[in-house]
């Protein structure tokens, strides 16, 4: 399997929820079956990619921005792509896109989603802070959902567009990678 990472396109939204569906049943992410819309996905978004082989979606990142920042949501990996290295293309798109920039990244995830967390540690991504995740549910008890941030880096090459150039990632890499909830 090769797995190609590029920007994410409208002609994208059948195959990514029909990848999420899958996610969200044995994850729970999204949390909430309503978010298992096109809308969830791409309103409000400007930065987002897609891990892909060939015509099948393998998994899906993207950038949210506001005052405080920029932070990595709707992050995930089909089920059955796991381990296909899919999740660390994503991943080092949006570091190389955050680079391109010196841009700090932040991002959530609730804490029983331990590979993901592996994954993003792995990563160089640190822990800095733990926070009751008051919007899992309307009513306690609420898991812990730790927050993690990758500081910006400067590179010394410059970036020519806004995106990054489409990223190959060889087939064989063991990652077990849990959607992150951000």
């Amino acid at each position: 399997m090769t797995v190609v990472v590029r920007a994410r396109t409208a002609a994208d939204a059948g195959g990514l929820l029909a990848a999420l569906r899958p996610v969200h049943e044995r994850d729970g992410y999204p949390l909430y079956a309503t978010h298992l819309t096109t809308g969830w996905l791409y309103d409000g978004i400007t930065d987002a990619w897609v891990a892909a082989d060939g015509d099948r979606l393998l998994g899906h990142i993207a950038l949210a921005h506001d005052e405080r920042g920029s932070h990595v949501t709707r992050f995930f990996v089909a089920v059955d792509a796991r381990g296909s290295g899919a999740g660390s293309a994503l991943l080092s798109t949006v570091e190389a896109w955050a680079d391109e920039r010196a841009v700090e990244l932040t991002l959530d995830v609730v804490e029983h989603n331990t590979d993901a967390r592996a994954l993003y540690e792995r990563h160089g991504w640190r822990h800095v802070d733990t926070v009751t995740a008051t919007w899992v549910r309307e009513e306690p008890p609420w898991p812990q959902a730790f927050v993690y941030r990758r500081d910006a880096q400067s590179r010394s090459t410059s970036a020519s567009s806004s995106s990054p150039q489409p990223m190959t990632e060889p087939a064989g890499n063991a990652i077990a990678e849990s959607s992150g909830v951000a």
